[in-house]
């Protein structure tokens, strides 16, 4: 396995996210959904990029890039069409020690970005290793018809009752029969109102 599958926590991770075209918006749409810090660099913006800075949600930068700016961020996602730039920034973030991804270009990434199917702490990531790639979106679009909406208010219900379920139930197997028992009951047909 070239890729091993990694949940990184995004509270307090600063992402640079290096062109603002389609491929960057693509990426965008992805990790706007997490509580990553955000910043784009690019002379030329999509106006779905613009979208994101007028709600506040990303830091827009319309110029290119710099040297100097590859500093201070855990990611960097190189989403330009110009691959030289993409290659030379690589070789910078890489030295900085800074996790690189080249958009659709796996042989020059530290990590890639799975095909996702979110249901709120339910997160199933789908990925090929970045060699079929629509592939993975159809398995993902299969998945997302079989796992409804429905199961993200089942796991934030869990979440709120999970320390609580520790303290009534001290053995670990009877605790892991009683969410089995749980989830065999609600399956995804879960609508607890509070």
């Amino acid at each position: 396995m070239q890729y091993f599958p990694l949940f990184v926590d995004t509270k307090n991770l600063n992402v640079l996210i290096v062109g603002a075209g389609e491929v960057a918006t693509r990426k965008l749409d992805l990790l706007s959904r997490t509580e990553a810090e955000i910043d784009v660099i690019a002379p030329d913006v999509a106006d779905e990029i613009c979208a994101y800075e007028t709600k506040g949600r990303i830091k827009l930068s319309r110029r290119e890039v710099e040297v100097e700016d590859i500093a201070d961020y855990d990611v960097i996602y190189m989403a330009t069409a110009n691959e030289q730039l993409n290659m030379d920034f690589v070789v910078i973030a890489t030295q900085k020690g800074i996790w690189v991804n080249v958009v659709d270009n796996p042989s020059f990434c530290r990590f890639i970005t799975p095909s996702i199917v979110d249901r709120g702490r339910l997160v199933v990531a789908i990925s090929t290793a970045g060699a079929a790639p629509v592939f993975a979106r159809t398995i993902r679009s299969r998945l997302e018809t079989q796992l409804p909406q429905t199961l993200s208010p089942l796991f934030d219900f869990d979440a709120s009752k999970r320390t609580q379920v520790q303290h009534k139930i001290s053995s670990g197997k009877e605790r892991r029969l009683f969410w089995e028992r749980f989830f065999n009951l609600n399956s995804d047909r879960f609508d607890w109102r509070g």
